[in-house]
């Protein structure tokens, strides 16, 4: 990261209004704040990194829109574009000239950054109008929160611009601590946070300027956690410590109790892949989890945050929406379905999980384009105000669709009319595949989602209605063509799914047949039972001997949307 000289004195300029209040110099305010520590917080902080890890997947980091909430100078924004990261940032100034607003602008085209006031928004968090609805898939702030003027507006605007399956990360101060970070003085917990004007009497007997106090909001995790659940709910937020002092060695054990109630409070409100991801982390975590006594360990780790609390100076609230917004009564979503059987069950249970995973995005109007017979329809019915299915008259299923419409040309509804679209397994049946991308992207709205659902290396099915097979490339170019956004993009099975589902098949369709006609026909079905379900048993296991699933998938399940220009890079 590059600084000029000129740039300098103008930072140092500002700093000096600051320095009587904190009781610094300038020069050591401005080592501080532009520390070579200082990176985008994937790159240092471990827990913001296991969760965009567990949350979103290695693979997909640097497609993922990250929002810095009160940029500052903009140095993790900056670092974050200079490793390649999607980032964007706000940060309030009275015009585009003044303040740190106009420090980071200047800061970012020093390093290389082209029209920086595209990544960076002039705006406060308790009003975000520049950014659209469901625009960051993660949303982070450091030590910003206690310096804002409404924590509530600031967590609404958060909800409004997080995407579905989102993760907002903030860390703060906790005012219920022996240790003031700002003015970096011993505090009197409990008290002093309940006063301002106590505050300010207790700074004057530090002979210390007690200016700062007026800005500052007294967080505490009580308080933080209480407004949180009640705009994201209680399923959603997490507290845990971020920095502790005064206890020498056993700070560890403090910081380790957070780890054990985070994790235990991950796995009781479901949020099992995000646990199970912990578990790679910090290995103790699986080896607690499997002993009996874990939940006497949890209820020990909230014990000793609960007794320590003033010990901890810094928390962070965690707001993690993915797989918990929205619970489905329907364990299995494809349990009716007419194509489910003995030998496929594995592929329809890769269905249901990835039907389960999208729920979030499930919303408003839900157009299903080539329904066939509607097997999904109670499933989505629970998250959607409207289900409408679409399919031309032709289909080989036992159509149950509210609007007939041939999917290769233009559809029968409305622009802009679906909140959400799904269409599983149909784009190889489409001669026209391109017509019908630019159709879902005509009826869908500005922002909403579509969820895709295609077969890679499948036998011909459905014929002479059988046409294509996409690659991950294929499917990208395609989507793009129509101006999609990939959002989320995921293999079914590895090399072993594919495999023994062709053997699978191969044996239904053809050796079965032959077999029966030899008069083994009730024995052989007896056989075939435990045949496939060794198959499908083994083949999830095989699959991870395999780190490149997408190659050899058996298919793939892509979430796009239709952007706005703002989301693109």
């Amino acid at each position: 990261m590059n600084i000029s000289e000129n740039l300098k004195r103008k930072i140092l300029q500002q700093l000096d209004s600051v320095t009587p209040i904190v009781g610094k110099n300038s020069d050591s305010l401005f080592n501080k704040i532009f520390s070579t520590e200082r990176k985008f917080p994937y790159l240092i902080d471990d827990i913001f990194k296991l969760l965009i890890d567990a949350v979103f997947g290695v693979n997909n980091i640097k497609n993922l829109v990250y929002l810095d909430l009160g940029a500052g100078y903009g140095i993790n924004l900056l670092s974050g574009l200079l490793y390649g990261f999607n980032c964007y940032g706000i940060e309030p100034s009275p015009n585009s000239f003044e303040g740190r607003y106009a420090i980071a602008l200047e800061l970012m085209k020093e390093n290389g950054i082209g029209k920086p006031e595209k990544r960076l928004f002039n705006c406060y968090g308790e009003n975000m109008d520049k950014i659209p609805d469901d625009f960051a898939d993660v949303i982070y702030s450091y030590q910003v929160l206690e310096h804002v003027q409404n924590i509530d507006d600031v967590l609404k605007e958060v909800r409004r611009v997080l995407k579905p399956n989102g993760i907002a990360y903030f860390t703060m101060p906790n005012y219920n601590s022996f240790y003031e970070g700002r003015y970096e003085i011993f505090w009197i917990p409990f008290i002093l946070s309940k006063s301002k004007n106590l505050s300010k009497l207790y700074l004057k007997f530090l002979n210390r300027v007690p200016t700062l106090i007026d800005e500052l909001n007294f967080t505490t995790m009580r308080l933080i956690r209480r407004k949180a659940v009640k705009i994201f709910g209680s399923e959603k937020v997490y507290i845990i410590p971020w920095g502790v002092r005064y206890l020498g060695t056993f700070n560890k054990y403090i910081y380790t109790a957070g780890l054990i109630n985070f994790y235990s409070e991950l796995k009781a409100k479901g949020n099992t892949e995000t646990a199970t991801y912990m578990e790679k982390f910090f290995p103790f975590l699986w080896k607690i989890n499997k002993n009996r006594l874990f939940k006497i360990r949890s209820l020990l780790s909230k014990l000793v945050l609960f007794m320590f609390e003033p010990f901890i100076t810094d928390f962070r609230l965690i707001i993690i929406s993915k797989g918990v917004k929205k619970m489905s009564k329907i364990k299995n979503p494809s349990s009716n379905h007419p194509n489910r059987g003995i030998a496929n069950f594995l592929v329809y249970e890769y269905a249901d999980y990835f039907l389960t995973k999208f729920i979030p995005y499930y919303k408003g109007v839900l157009v299903d384009l080539g329904c066939g017979e509607a097997p999904y329809k109670e499933f989505f019915l629970q998250f959607v105000d409207k289900y409408i299915g679409v399919d031309w008259s032709s289909s080989l299923h036992n159509i149950k669709a509210d609007v007939i419409s041939n999917l290769n040309e233009k559809i029968n509804l409305p622009d802009d009319f679906a909140d959400t679209i799904v269409s599983l397994s149909v784009l190889e049946h489409l001669c026209e595949p391109q017509v019908f991308l630019n159709e879902a992207f005509r009826i869908l709205k500005r922002e909403g989602i579509f969820i895709l659902a295609v077969p890679f290396q499948w036998w011909v099915h459905e014929a002479p209605y059988d046409y294509f097979r996409y690659t991950p490339y294929g499917l990208q170019y395609m989507l793009n063509k129509s101006g999609f956004k990939i959002l989320e993009f995921y293999p079914v099975g590895g090399f072993f799914t594919m495999w023994l589902m062709k053997i699978n098949y191969f044996v239904e369709r053809t050796l079965k047949h032959k077999l029966a006609k030899l008069g083994l026909g009730n024995k052989l079905d007896e056989i075939l039972v435990h045949f496939y379900n060794l198959t499908q048993k083994i083949a999830p296991i095989l699959d991870k001997l395999d780190d490149n699933w997408i190659l050899d998938a058996q298919g793939y399940w892509v979430v796009c949307k239709k952007t706005l220009e703002v989301n693109s890079k």
